[in-house]
């Protein structure tokens, strides 16, 4: 009987080392994917723009939005910087995101103090000139993530608030993204470099629209936003699309070394 209850006890130990619910090896560690390597980079940076593309759409609304009626757009606004300041973002992109941050805050704070009438024109025009910088200084740290040279244009700051519609328009002006559409009849070659003998890496379909970064020294091509990978930056000729705003407005960009 012993010997039985032995034997018993015995194969219950050898059943559940073999058992899922019995003694199990650790896992074996699995490495941790670096977020700030060149090949995760453009997509960890990527989910940090389109908040900030988001937001520069809803600015593009305010251009046109008459100062009593901001209020149904600041909201939104306020949401998508929210939505910002709780994302999580690795360490090599601290500094991006606190940029982002700044504009948003800056932009979001004329706009209600121009809407409630709460400032003069001086103060206006200081927080338009200051959510630009904040914006120059985010693509530019952008251009640096992704391996591009960014360099801000000056800009002037009038000397008085425009009338109501105007000032609301130059506002959202701060921080409205251009872009460029494809007009045909055929479909772009997007390249790595300004110049048509760089690799082709992708196309602009006809129709298609694409974020603008900034635009040659000499203003023939344009940096764009690949449409086929967020948080790329591609060369389109600029003679072949369409602006939808001012040139003037766009950075100079030149390719790294």
């Amino acid at each position: 009987m012993k010997t039985t209850i032995a034997l018993t006890l015995c194969l219950c130990f050898i059943l559940s080392a073999c058992s899922p619910l019995g003694f199990l090896a650790p896992p074996t560690p699995t490495a941790t994917p670096d977020a700030c390597s060149p090949l995760n980079l453009p997509g960890e940076a990527g989910k940090v723009h389109n908040l900030m593309r988001q937001f520069d759409d809803y600015s593009s609304l305010a251009f046109g939005t008459p100062q009593s009626q901001l209020l149904q757009i600041i909201p939104q606004m306020q949401d998508v910087r929210r939505a910002a300041e709780d994302q999580r973002v690795p360490a090599c992109l601290q500094d991006l995101k606190k940029l982002q941050l700044l504009h948003m805050q800056v932009t979001l704070d004329t706009l209600m103090a121009f809407q409630a009438n709460r400032t003069n024109s001086e103060l206006v025009n200081a927080g338009i000139e200051q959510a630009r910088k904040y914006h120059d200084a985010y693509t530019i740290e952008l251009g640096r993530l992704l391996n591009v040279t960014v360099v801000a244009p000056a800009t002037n700051v009038p000397a008085a608030a425009p009338p109501e519609s105007t000032a609301t328009a130059e506002v959202a002006a701060t921080s409205a993204a251009l872009t460029v559409t494809n007009p045909g009849p055929n479909a772009l070659n997007l390249h790595t470099s300004s110049s048509v003998g760089s690799a082709t890496v992708a196309a602009l379909a006809v129709g298609q629209s694409a974020l603008v970064y900034g635009k040659s020294p000499a203003g023939d091509w344009y940096v764009i936003e690949s449409p086929a990978e967020q948080g790329r930056l591609v060369w389109v000729y600029a003679p072949l699309v369409q602006l939808n705003g001012d040139a003037a407005r766009l950075p100079l960009v030149t390719p790294s070394p």
